[in-house]
């Protein structure tokens, strides 16, 4: 399998990422999505990528403005920004597609996730989702000191976040697996259970039982591969 280093435009500039190409004629491709403060380089990501070229399913890890590689600020970072920047990878995606083939996946992580989600709601020829530790909402950290190392987020963070409703926006949202660590210490079990609700069938919850945020335990992270991989082979190869 090849991985490709890539560059294109962005919400604010050059956005980086990493383009997993299998050996085989790719049968679907997925982008992957990272959460407030991780990169493209994340480990987890790195083998996602590796597993699902694998099963020949082609992968884009970008980093997002501010993050990793790319161009920006993380200090500016808002939904609609981040949003914008996951389009533009999907633009990306969209002109090396012979015949509208292979099929997209989305797979993003806590912020990750909930940017897919709400992209695959958005976009038709979105055919599959997968998010890991995904919030609903995200609270006014401005309220309360910072939790495990993730900063107070600034105000124009909160203003831009009125504007989305997540649950609203992925009822009816097909083909999508919510998959969340039991013991999950930033983002409480409750919200992948009221995403999984808001999804229409064929959708699955999947609780990893003693999983953290991160699932940083590797028999864990194994198991979330485990579902995702399946999910995607079932939802986007033909």
């Amino acid at each position: 399998m090849k991985e490709i280093s890539i560059l294109f435009p962005g919400s604010v500039g050059l956005l980086s990422g990493v383009l997993h190409v299998p050996e085989k004629r790719e049968s679907a491709i997925v982008i992957v999505s990272h959460g407030l403060l991780s990169s493209k380089d994340s480990e987890k990501f790195v083998e996602l990528g590796q597993r699902l070229g694998a099963l020949d399913i082609a992968s884009l890890r970008f980093d997002y403005s501010g993050c990793g590689e790319s161009d920006g600020d993380l200090e500016a970072t808002t939904i609609s920004g981040r949003l914008t920047d996951l389009e533009c990878a999907l633009g990306w995606v969209r002109t090396r597609r012979p015949s509208g083939q292979p099929k997209i996946g989305l797979m993003g992580s806590s912020l990750g996730g909930y940017l897919s989600l709400l992209a695959a709601a958005r976009h038709s020829d979105v055919f599959a989702v997968v998010s890991w530790a995904a919030p609903f909402t995200i609270s006014d950290r401005r309220k309360k000191p910072p939790v495990d190392e993730i900063p107070v987020l600034l105000p124009e963070f909160f203003e831009d976040l009125k504007q989305y409703d997540l649950l609203s926006e992925i009822s009816g949202l097909e083909r999508a697996m919510i998959v969340h660590g039991e013991h999950d210490e930033l983002v409480p079990e409750i919200h992948a259970r009221a995403l999984f609700e808001a999804l229409s069938e064929p959708r699955r919850l999947e609780i990893i039982a003693g999983g953290d945020h991160r699932l940083s335990d590797p028999t864990l992270r194994r198991t979330a591969y485990e579902f995702t991989e399946r999910w995607f082979k079932d939802h986007l190869v033909d």
